[in-house]
């Protein structure tokens, strides 16, 4: 009886030094970018000639969705059985994806045709305009405070609504505010300038401040002070009421870049006559 008690004794103390070596023994994580594990993907073979983006952005939408779900499943089938270690694994690798950026590709969504007219006045076009127009409003939490989610799917209903209704008296509304979405939430200044454009091509007389916002992406963002110039301009004599704020900054701008201008052509002429005078 002693004797397997001694044993008894014996192989607790060797589990729980075990136990500890263990514990002790810390688990370096690998990162993923240096994992070789091509050979387990289940995406397969892909035709790159027919396979399309938005085919490739949802397949990649959908692994990410998987593999942050699988590791929360992970982490509580570890909890569970007592795994208390590997759920902890799970836990850190689930918050290290925090800290991996994605993109939002399908952002934009590219108008195939830009000639259009609206003429037409269409029930469901205003319908799905006034439920764009809601969402871009909801997503605008506080000035510093957005809801992208709500933003996004306001910019995809109002490109919807060009693209599904062209003809609809609402598609230069609906291009001015995809434009606004773009520049103020996604930072996707070429885009943004381009649906301005479509905005005041499709309604030149646009309520819309489209010429000052056009104006403003080519100065401050795409720092393309020519073509900023020439925006500003129309932006005196195309639309000046629309906003007496915005006319006083273009026209006090202009005055500026003008100056600008000139002391780099002053600058320019100069050094060229230094040069001859050397030669």
């Amino acid at each position: 009886m002693k004797s397997i008690m001694r044993f008894s004794v014996i192989m607790s103390l060797a589990l729980i030094i075990c136990g500890c070596a263990q514990q002790k023994a810390e688990v370096k994580p690998i990162r993923l970018g240096e994992l070789n594990d091509l050979d387990k993907t289940t995406v397969g073979d892909i035709n790159m000639k027919t396979v399309t983006e938005v085919d490739l952005v949802e397949r990649l939408a959908q692994a990410r969705a998987d593999y942050k779900r699988l590791l929360v499943l992970l982490n509580n089938w570890y909890l569970d059985h007592g795994y208390f270690e590997k759920a902890q694994w799970a836990a850190k690798e689930y918050a290290d994806l925090k800290m991996v950026r994605t993109y939002p590709y399908l952002v934009t969504i590219e108008v195939q045709k830009t000639n259009l007219e609206p003429t037409n006045s269409i029930a469901e076009a205003d319908e799905l305009y006034k439920k764009a127009l809601k969402l871009y409003h909801e997503g605008q939490i506080l000035p510093l405070v957005n809801d992208k989610k709500k933003l996004k799917e306001a910019l995809d209903d109002f490109i919807t609504l060009i693209k599904k209704y062209p003809n609809s008296d609402k598609i230069d509304d609906a291009a001015f505010y995809a434009a606004e979405i773009l520049k103020e939430y996604f930072n996707d200044n070429t885009q943004a300038v381009k649906y301005y454009e479509l905005a005041m091509k499709w309604d030149p007389k646009t309520p819309h401040p489209v010429r000052f916002q056009c104006a403003v992406i080519y100065d401050f963002r795409l720092h393309d002070r020519a073509k900023a110039l020439a925006m500003y301009k129309r932006v005196l004599t195309e639309e000046p009421d629309i906003d007496r704020t915005n006319t006083s900054f273009a026209a006090a701008r202009i005055k500026q870049l003008m100056k600008e201008q000139q002391a780099e052509e002053s600058l320019k002429s100069a050094n060229q006559k230094k040069e001859t005078s050397g030669k």
